[in-house]
C-alpha cells in the first residue's frame, strides 16, 4: 500500500513540473551525474583557505580565491542585561567596503548585513563556541561584552561560513 502510494505521489509531481523545471532537472542531474557542483568544481574538491593573524592578538584574516575577511574581537567589561544576569554577550559589526557598496542600494545593504548577522549570532550561541556562562565575572553585577568588528573586503558566497570560521579562530 506504502509503494502505491509513493508511485501515485511521483507521478502526481511529476506532471506537474513545467517544461522549464524539466529544463533546471536535467542541468542539474547533468551535473550531479558528471559529479560536478554548480561552480564547476568536482564533489570531492574544495576550497582551499588560509587563515593568518595580521596583528599579533588583534586582528586575523582569512581568505580564499575570490574572498577576504578580516576580524578584529575587542573586549569590554559592562553591566550584564536584564534577562541575562549571569552571561557575557556579543555585538557583531559588519563593514562592507565601498568597492563592494558602491553597486548597491541602502535596502540591499541592510538585507545583505542581516543576511549575514542572524545566521552568525544564532551559530555562535547554539555551536557552543564562546561560552556565554564563563563570560560572566560577578553575577548581576559584570560580565564581558565582546565586540567583533567583520570587515568583508571580497567574497564570492559564502561569507557566512568564512566569517564564523575567522572569527572562532580569533
Amino acid at each position: 500500500f506504502f509503494a502505491l502510494r509513493v508511485c501515485e505521489y511521483k507521478q502526481h509531481m511529476e506532471a506537474i513540473i513545467s517544461p522549464t523545471s524539466n529544463c533546471v532537472k536535467n542541468s542539474l542531474s547533468e551535473f550531479t551525474s558528471n559529479r560536478e557542483r554548480l561552480d564547476s568544481r568536482l564533489i570531492h574538491k574544495r576550497r582551499n583557505f588560509n587563515l593568518k593573524e595580521i596583528i599579533p592578538n588583534s586582528l586575523y584574516e582569512i581568505s580564499s580565491e575570490n574572498l577576504k575577511i578580516h576580524c578584529k574581537i575587542t573586549a569590554d567589561v559592562v553591566k550584564p542585561k536584564p534577562n541575562f544576569s549571569d552571561e557575557g554577550n556579543i555585538k557583531i559589526h559588519i563593514d562592507l567596503p565601498c568597492s563592494i557598496t558602491s553597486s548597491f542600494s541602502n535596502e540591499q545593504l541592510n538585507s545583505m548585513t542581516t543576511e549575514i548577522l542572524q545566521p552568525l549570532e544564532k551559530f555562535l550561541r547554539e555551536s557552543g563556541s564562546i561560552d556565554f556562562k564563563n563570560m560572566c565575572i560577578k553575577t548581576e553585577e559584570l560580565v564581558w561584552h565582546l565586540n567583533m568588528y567583520l570587515t568583508i573586503f571580497e567574497f564570492d558566497g559564502c561569507p557566512v561560513d568564512y566569517s564564523c570560521i575567522c572569527i572562532v579562530y580569533a
